[in-house]
């Protein structure tokens, strides 16, 4: 195994002591965040000092750049859903009412 990205568990509890030592910024960043990410890996590129990952600001623009495209691929799959699919159901007021068949 490499140690260059780290291996971890990925519990509620892991995940959690790992969102507390992140400075308070990404902390934020997290909070309001579409999904439920797991911040391990930026508090490993944090504390190790890559670039980019220095401080609180540069990791949550790393986390809206992970939102933007999560909210990309969902607004994708939802353009392509042939049923209902997260929101994407018409409004009632705008459905045409169900065809019927013509008698013979």
């Amino acid at each position: 195994m490499s140690n260059a990205e780290g291996s971890y568990r990925t519990t509620t509890k892991a995940m959690m002591a790992a969102y507390d030592k992140l400075p308070p910024a990404a902390r934020r960043a997290f909070a309001n965040a579409l999904d439920n990410w797991v911040p391990q890996p930026l508090l490993t590129a944090y504390r190790r000092g890559r670039a980019g990952y220095q401080t609180g600001g540069e990791i949550a623009k790393v986390l809206a750049n992970w939102e933007e495209k999560e909210r990309a691929k969902r607004e994708q799959k939802r353009r392509y859903a042939t049923g209902a699919y997260k929101g994407n159901a018409p409004d009632p007021d705008v459905m045409l009412p169900p065809c019927q068949r013509s008698q013979r």
